[in-house]
């Protein structure tokens, strides 16, 4: 019902010294719809999956600190969420 114009958000750290990192794969995205995958119980035959389509608002990170970045990422839903079960 409700969610629809709902928002999600996720973030994290990453190794600058690793040679690729979400930055590369999560800025083209901005400003496009995408699907997003979100799997609860970890990935698994027959365990819950949701996905939705959702609008790439924003990415943004910090300066490293011991070579590491947080970044985060901020998302608008455009569809409804559908369950289903890993195959």
């Amino acid at each position: 019902g409700g969610l629809l114009g709902g928002k999600c958000t996720f973030s994290g750290n990453y190794d600058t010294t690793a040679t690729t990192g979400p930055r590369a794969a999560l800025t083209p995205l901005i400003g496009t719809n995408v699907t997003l995958i979100r799997q609860p119980d970890g990935t698994g035959a027959g365990k819950a999956q949701d996905s939705v389509t959702v609008l790439v608002k924003s990415y943004t990170e910090t300066n490293p600190v011991n070579d590491f970045v947080q970044f985060s990422v901020e998302c608008t839903l455009a569809g409804d969420v559908t369950t289903t079960a890993q195959s």
